[in-house]
């Protein structure tokens, strides 16, 4: 059985982030470790491969290695320095359709720093093949994939012919660590890089670091239009201001 899983790095939720490091800490997105878990447990009774696919804006391959620590047989690092969810989508099924066929896909519904899960749907889309989101959980046995969710009312279990995609929404699991084994096999199973530039029409991600620590700032011999003015000003620059002085004047207007 051919298995590909999709993941992500993303930043981590339990490290204070700065200007200067927020580039370097990064961590394999939970969601798609637990993928890789459930990939590798059907790797245990079954002889497969398990082909990871993981796109990151710089070349450096520790979370990858430790995917394939945790279980993947080869690594393809993607390079591509966009953000628009259509353009990711379009080049991981650029990639996957170079591997021939497939019998499972396998990701993470979302980035845990993201709420939004577009990417399997639209992979789905491209490759018009069944999907199965939000699943807690799954199984192969007798040529067929259980996948248990869970709906308003009770858990559900739903039997699905391969080729298929599942995504896996954030669970309760114990975390996989790679043996030394594990490890030292890592240099043994093959990487490959691929380059992708961005397109014009790409979103760009704007980041900034908010800086939680009181201004003390004062201001002196101002009155309260120029101060309310520098103030509103200063709340645009981080995005917190939701149109401040304008919202003001229109009230002042209405006097």
């Amino acid at each position: 059985m051919k298995i590909i899983v999709i993941v992500n790095e993303t930043f981590p939720t339990d490290q204070n982030l700065t200007l200067e490091n927020i580039n370097e800490k990064k961590i394999l997105n939970p969601y798609d470790e637990f993928a890789i878990q459930k990939a590798s447990e059907i790797k245990n009774t079954e002889t497969n491969e398990i082909i990871i696919f993981m796109i990151s804006k710089s070349d450096n391959l520790y979370c990858l290695k430790t995917c394939l620590g945790l279980g993947g047989t080869s690594g393809n690092l993607i390079i591509f320095k966009g953000n628009n969810p259509k353009d990711l989508a379009s080049i991981l099924v650029k990639e996957i359709k170079k591997q021939g066929t497939f019998d499972l896909i396998l990701t993470g519904e979302q980035d845990v720093n993201n709420p939004r899960g577009d990417i399997p749907y639209m992979i789905n889309s491209l490759l018009d093949v069944p999907l199965i989101s939000h699943c807690l959980d799954i199984h192969y046995s007798n040529n067929k994939l259980i996948c248990k969710k869970e709906t308003d009312d009770f858990l559900e279990e739903i039997s699905i012919n391969l080729p298929c995609i599942i995504s896996f929404r954030k669970n309760v699991y114990e975390p996989k660590y790679p043996s030394i084994n594990d490890i030292m096999s890592i240099n043994e199973k093959p990487i490959f890089l691929n380059y992708y530039n961005k397109s014009e029409n790409n979103l760009y991600l704007k980041l900034k670091i908010y800086n939680v620590k009181r201004q003390n700032k004062i201001y002196k011999n101002i009155d309260s239009d120029k101060a309310i003015k520098k103030i509103s000003t200063y709340l645009d620059e981080w995005g917190l201001n939701g149109g401040l002085y304008e919202y003001i004047n229109l009230f002042k207007s209405k006097k």
